[in-house]
Order: structure tokens, then C-alpha cells, then sequence
């Protein structure tokens, strides 16, 4: 009775243990969101630059402070026992140019941030997607070698059959057994390729692997092709220089670069404050035998002027230094702007190519399949060998497998173009599966919207 109860409350432990959900490719992404520590970092610096935004423009707004204080000296000290004082101040810059120039320098830097942090992001789902193709591309090779080990194992068994009858020879048994080894072989290093793909994408996510969900592959060339095909090489290029996220952030950097000599060159400028304060202060003592007091309050202001006569040539240098970080910035921009135009080259002719090798394995595949069919129906009348048979089982197993490799190549450089154009990755993800879908943004709209630069950087004459 004891174990009874015990197997039954055993099997309600069990089914009531949370039980791993099966996730697709756009699950994988968002549990990388949420996994990844580079990706939360990128998060807390675009936080923190924004918050530097915002300590620059407080610099510029009036700043008020109030103060007060009370002394006490015994008699021997001073004829003045207690005083007491309190006092507001109000500053406010009038013009520093430099001021002016930190805060639109610390606008560029949070736009910077916010780019930088969407650059992350993109970098981590395409890495996402890779280790999630290779993990399935490791599945169908090991079920392809699994299928070519068990008709190894078969035509063994055969060969040792037809052996003993005398209908074969040892070179048809050792002909099979290298067959069966060398399909072994293949199968432990599919097996291992699987566990290292497995690893990184758990590392990305988080997520047991076990529970990855294959992509459909029907119709894949009509479902992905029309997204590539709507646009034309230059076109992409176009649209990449526009939204890509690391050739923006880098542009960004040009113009901070170009704030820099301006906030450089600010320092040659006058600055000008104006103050403003109100105090009220008692004095209380005795002098001569006879107690006082008195007060005085009032209103006092002040305008100061700063102008620099002479730093000893460090304004100059200053300047001089800024221009040259800018110019190390132009290059850089012309530098990223040829490798982004570059990796939309490399993926779009890439995506092309692999098209027709998808539809040319897709052909081979079934050729060699009625390969295969014809030369065992061709052996069971005695003219075909069975090294013939073993040839066409291997070929139709490397067939499947340069298909699969061929696929998940082509997914995988659809979304490397998607990446380097700018575009939202999971948008058009879901939409070669036929969904339409808002993109599940992690970013503040009303940021991204401020990110493209004012203007196009040039760089100034010092």
C-alpha cells in the first residue's frame, strides 16, 4: 500500500514539473534579448548617455542656490557673540560657448549609444540565427548519415548471406564493412558538430536545445526570394548607408568630432554669468556694556565677463588637436561606408548564388534517388554490384546533406542582408512564413526617431 502511494504521489510530482516549451527562431531571439550581457550592457551605456544628456542641458538652465549659517564667540574672542545669516544665490550663463557645445556634443553621444545599442542587438540575433541553423543543420546531417549507416549495416548482413551461400565474394562483405565505418565516422563528427552548435546557441539563449523547432523548408526559394528580389543591388546599398546601425553610429561619431573643434574654439569666446542672490543676516553682541543687534538684508547682483588673453598657445593646440580628430573621423566614416557597401555586396550575391545551388541540389537529390532505386532493382537481376549499390546510398546521403548545408546558407545570408541594410530582422523573418507583424522593438521610439545626424559632416578649416 506504502508504494502505491508513494508511485502515485511520484507521478504527481512529475506531472506537475514544468516542462521545457519548444521554441522556433524568434523565441530563440528574445530569450537572447533578455540572456545576452553584452546586449544589457549596450542597454545600461545608452541609459547612462542619456542621462549625460540631460546633466549637459542642466548646465545651461538657471541654478539657485540657498545657503545659511550661525556663529557663536564667547566675549573674549569678539564683541559680536552670535550671527546669523542665510543667503540665495541665483547663476545663470549668459553665453559660453563651450557649454554650448558640451551639450550638443552629449546629444550626438546619446544618438551614439542608442545606435550602437540597435548595432549589438543585430550583431546578437545574427549570431543567434547562425548557431540555431548550424544545430539543425547537424540534425538532418546525423538522421542522413544515420539512414546511410543502417543501409550499410543491411547490405553487411546480405553480403554475409549471399557469402556463405556462395553467391558472394569477401571483397563484397569488406566492401560493405568500409561502407558502415566510414558512414560511422561521419555520423561521430555530425554528433560532435551538433554538441558545439548546441553549446553556443544555449550560451546565446539560455533555452534547452533539445527542444529546437525545425524551419519549414517547403517553398522555401518562393518564400524568401521576392524579399531579396525587390530591391536592386545599389538599391540595398542605398538603404544600407541609411539605416545601418554601426555606418550611423560611425557618422555620428564624424559630427562629435565636429562639435569638438567647435567646442575647441568656443574657448577663445568670452563667457558671461550673471548672479542674483538675497541676504538676511543678524548680529547680536555687546560692546561698552551695552547689548546690540542689528540686521541687514538686500538684494546684490553681479555680471561677470571672462575673456582669455593668453594660455600660452594651449586654445591653439586645442584646436589644432580637434581638427585632426576630425579628420581621423572623416576617414573612418569613408572606411565603414566601403565595408557596409561591401557586406551588401557579399550577402546579396551570395543569397543569388545559393538559389540556384538550392534548386540544383534540390534536382541532384532526386536524380540520385531514382539512381539509387534503379541500381538496387538493377542488382537484384544480377547486373549491378554491390559496390554500385553502396556508391548510389553514400551519393544520395551526401546529396541530403549538401541541401541542407545549402538552405540554412541561404537563410542565414537573407538575414545577413536583412542585418546589413538595417532593416528589423524579425519583421522580415516572419514575413518570408507568411506573418505580418510588428517588429517587438526593445528600444524608445521617440530616441530612435532623433538618431539620424542634422547634417552631413564636413570638416572645417582651423
Amino acid at each position: 500500500m506504502k508504494n502505491k502511494s508513494f508511485l502515485i504521489l511520484t507521478c504527481a510530482l512529475l506531472s506537475s514539473a514544468p516542462v521545457a516549451q519548444a521554441f522556433d527562431l524568434s523565441q530563440a531571439w528574445r530569450a537572447a534579448r533578455t540572456n545576452s550581457a553584452d546586449y544589457r550592457a549596450a542597454t545600461f551605456n545608452r541609459d547612462a548617455e542619456i542621462e549625460r544628456e540631460k546633466q549637459a542641458k542642466a548646465a545651461l538652465l538657471p541654478q539657485v542656490s540657498l545657503s545659511g549659517s550661525y556663529t557663536y564667540q564667547p566675549p573674549s574672542l569678539s564683541s559680536t557673540r552670535t550671527t546669523r545669516n542665510a543667503n540665495i544665490q541665483l547663476n545663470q550663463t549668459i553665453y559660453d560657448g563651450s557649454k554650448w557645445a558640451q551639450y550638443r556634443l552629449s546629444k550626438l553621444n546619446s544618438q551614439a549609444a542608442e545606435s550602437e545599442l540597435r548595432h549589438n542587438h543585430d550583431d546578437t540575433l545574427l549570431k543567434v540565427s547562425e548557431s540555431y541553423f548550424n544545430v539543425l543543420l547537424a540534425k538532418d546531417t546525423i538522421r542522413a548519415v544515420e539512414a546511410e549507416r543502417q543501409a550499410y549495416r543491411q547490405q553487411m548482413k546480405q553480403a554475409s548471406e549471399m557469402y556463405e551461400r556462395g553467391a558472394a565474394t569477401a571483397v563484397d562483405i569488406h566492401e560493405a564493412q568500409a561502407g558502415y565505418d566510414n558512414a560511422v565516422a561521419k555520423e561521430i563528427e555530425a554528433i560532435t558538430r551538433k554538441q558545439i552548435a548546441e553549446n553556443q546557441l544555449s550560451n546565446y539563449t539560455g533555452l534547452d536545445v533539445e527542444k529546437i523547432e525545425a524551419v519549414p523548408m517547403n517553398h522555401l526559394i518562393e518564400r524568401v526570394q521576392p524579399k531579396v528580389k525587390q530591391r536592386s543591388l545599389a538599391q540595398w546599398q542605398d538603404l544600407a548607408l541609411k539605416n545601418n546601425h554601426e555606418y550611423q553610429n560611425v557618422k555620428l561619431n564624424a559630427e562629435m568630432a565636429d562639435e569638438g573643434v567647435n567646442m575647441a574654439r568656443a574657448n577663445r569666446l568670452p563667457k558671461v554669468s550673471v548672479s542674483v542672490g538675497y541676504q538676511h543676516s543678524r548680529y547680536q553682541g555687546a560692546q561698552a556694556q551695552q547689548d546690540y543687534a542689528y540686521t541687514g538684508k538686500g538684494l546684490s547682483a553681479s555680471l561677470q565677463v571672462s575673456v582669455p588673453l593668453y594660455t600660452g598657445g594651449e586654445i591653439r593646440s586645442k584646436v589644432r588637436e580637434a581638427a585632426a580628430r576630425s579628420g581621423e573621423a572623416e576617414s573612418k566614416l569613408l572606411s565603414v561606408e566601403r565595408k557596409v557597401k561591401l557586406a551588401v555586396k557579399q550577402a546579396f550575391t551570395e543569397n543569388n548564388a545559393l538559389r540556384y545551388q538550392v534548386l540544383a541540389q534540390e534536382r541532384l537529390l532526386n536524380s540520385n534517388r531514382l539512381k539509387l532505386k534503379s541500381t538496387r532493382t538493377g542488382k537484384d537481376f544480377g547486373v549491378r554490384s554491390t559496390l554500385e549499390v553502396m556508391k548510389a546510398q553514400q551519393e544520395v546521403a551526401d546529396s541530403e546533406q549538401k541541401l541542407a548545408e545549402a538552405r540554412y546558407r541561404y537563410l542565414q545570408s537573407f538575414l545577413t542582408l536583412i542585418k546589413e541594410s538595417g532593416m528589423d530582422m524579425e519583421t522580415a523573418w516572419l514575413a518570408t512564413r507568411g506573418q505580418v507583424v510588428q517588429p517587438t522593438s526593445a528600444f524608445p521610439v521617440k530616441h530612435y526617431q532623433n538618431m539620424q545626424p542634422k547634417r552631413k559632416y564636413k570638416r572645417k578649416r582651423v
